[in-house]
């Protein structure tokens, strides 16, 4: 694990002529050994009072099929089991996990696997934010007074179906909007003709601490105001800039094949389904071939245009539609695969693009509070440690950020201080090793070459008979005598030490 071409810039600099590198193979083939792999959350976001869904990832590095087993879950420390069926030899296989969380806030989630030869890697550890509701806040750029002649009507309708705690509150202007009071988990404009200077900056240091944005298109977008505002030449929140509206005639929607897509969901309905989704008008658009952007899905037709992309900022996560969100542009708001899509959307959106709380041993530990804190007695818990750490507390524009990088032990790690009214404040943490260290499979040479540049080195294996070191010396006789010459050195130093004077 970890062996690629840049640790080739590193020997070259060591390359000077004079210098040589032995490689000790000091490992073993292992006989068996399954692998807990990965343990994720797949749901976008946990609620609390709903259902979350998570995926383990086990691997069978053997060369022989495991036999089915039992692994067990803890849910804040509470053990459940869970079937695992026989795995293949040398493969991987996916387990569906469900929970539900009754509460809000940080939950632990563990999961080990029965131990065998390599038992760190049998157990992987997750912190999972659960939510007590979704906050959504949409402007309406057209509001009419009939039922569902609204911009956002049949959006909020879709918002406010079922049971989970989704709380979505429609305004007419952004003037309504209080960002000072009010911070949704997404806000969505919906045809809002302009976008005033003074609320792009606003929306975009919200979407930078993880805030949603969702943007429907319409008759009355002013294409030069978004641009300006929101787009900036590529810099700005907009995955593309928005060139004009065009009727045109498409036959359906087509889903792109990307992970962690809202649309991902409607891979499940037929064909049939997704082809009735035809738009008659949608907002064409430019610049969106760059790294930061994805086309999630696309307008089927003569001549095809993106429906939805999707562009990272920060924490948060921003969408564009070009389509509008009531009938004024297509009839899909009365199809069911609307509401799945709207939800799905808004759920993905409030999703926050950096989990600091899930990390790989090695990554430092953050929290980052607010301007107005000022914590006290800042310490940390690792696990295997009974005492507690120092934290580093350093000042930022954002405020005090404590720090903790000592993150050599997978497990759960915990910050706790004391605020400024003196209340005891914690925070959650999970530290997993990285998968590919449990890799096993040996390098070839010729592998080897290519990683370790021009300076010449070979290849020793501890497993062999004798391994030489330099003048065809033995490497267990060098190291036997080394040790006989520090048992003498220490014997005449403790001789003298204790000496009368």
């Amino acid at each position: 694990a970890g062996w690629n071409a840049d640790i080739a810039k590193l020997t070259n600099q060591w390359d000077d002529g004079d210098t040589s590198v032995t490689l000790i193979d000091v490992g073993r083939q292992l006989d068996s050994n399954v692998i807990l792999e990965d343990l994720r959350q797949t749901s976008p976001i946990a609620l609390a009072g709903s259902t979350t869904d998570f995926k383990a990832v086990i691997k069978n590095a053997s060369n022989e099929a495991a036999e089915s087993s039992q692994a067990t879950l803890f849910v804040n420390g509470s053990p459940q089991t869970i079937a695992i069926p026989p795995i293949p030899a040398n493969e991987s296989i996916d387990i569906p996990l469900r929970l539900d969380f009754s509460d809000a806030g940080r939950q632990k989630i563990r999961l080990e696997l029965p131990n065998d030869l390599v038992e760190a890697d049998n157990s992987r550890f997750v912190i999972v934010d659960v939510q007590p509701s979704i906050s959504i806040v949409m402007v309406d750029g057209d509001p009419r007074a009939v039922a569902f002649q609204s911009e956002t009507d049949f959006l909020a309708a879709s918002c406010r179906a079922g049971r989970a705690p989704w709380q979505a509150d429609v305004v007419q202007s952004m003037t309504e909007v209080n960002f000072e009071e009010v911070r949704p988990n997404v806000l969505v404009l919906a045809n809002v003709g302009t976008i005033e200077r003074d609320d792009a900056i606003r929306i975009e240091k919200l979407v930078n601490e993880g805030m949603g944005l969702i943007v429907y298109t319409g008759e009355l977008i002013d294409p030069e105001s978004y641009n300006s505002a929101l787009y900036k030449n590529g810099t700005g929140l907009l995955p593309a800039e928005l060139k004009e509206s065009a009727q045109d005639e498409f036959s359906g929607l087509t889903i792109e094949s990307l992970g962690e897509s809202p649309l991902e969901i409607l891979t499940r309905l037929s064909t049939a389904v997704l082809g009735r989704i035809k738009p008659t008008t949608i907002y064409r658009v430019a610049g969106y071939e760059n790294p930061d952007t994805r086309v999630l899905g696309t307008w089927k037709g003569p001549d095809p245009a993106p429906a939805l992309l999707e562009k990272r900022v920060g924490q948060g996560r921003v969408f564009l539609w070009t389509v509008s969100a009531d009938r004024a542009w297509s009839d899909w708001p009365q199809e069911p695969s609307f509401v799945l899509a709207m939800r799905q959307t808004v759920q993905y959106a409030s999703a926050q693009t950096v989990n600091r709380a899930n990390v790989l041993t090695g990554q430092e530990l953050q929290t980052q509070l607010r301007v107005t804190e000022a914590p006290a007695n800042a310490k940390a818990t690792a696990p295997g440690y009974d005492e507690e750490f120092e934290l580093t507390v350093e000042s930022t524009e954002d405020g005090p950020l404590m720090e903790f990088t000592d993150t050599n032990r997978s497990g759960f790690y915990q910050f706790l201080w004391d605020d400024r009214d003196g209340q005891k404040q914690t925070d959650e943490f999970a530290v997993n090793v990285d998968a590919r260290e449990s890799d096993a499979t040996r390098l070839a040479e010729e592998k080897l070459d290519t990683f370790l540049g021009d300076i010449d080195w070979r290849l020793l294996s501890i497993g062999s008979a004798e391994v030489n070191v330099g003048d065809q010396a033995e490497l267990w006789r060098t190291g036997a005598m080394i040790f006989l010459g520090l048992i003498g050195c220490e014997s005449i130093f403790a001789a003298w030490i204790g000496r009368e004077r």
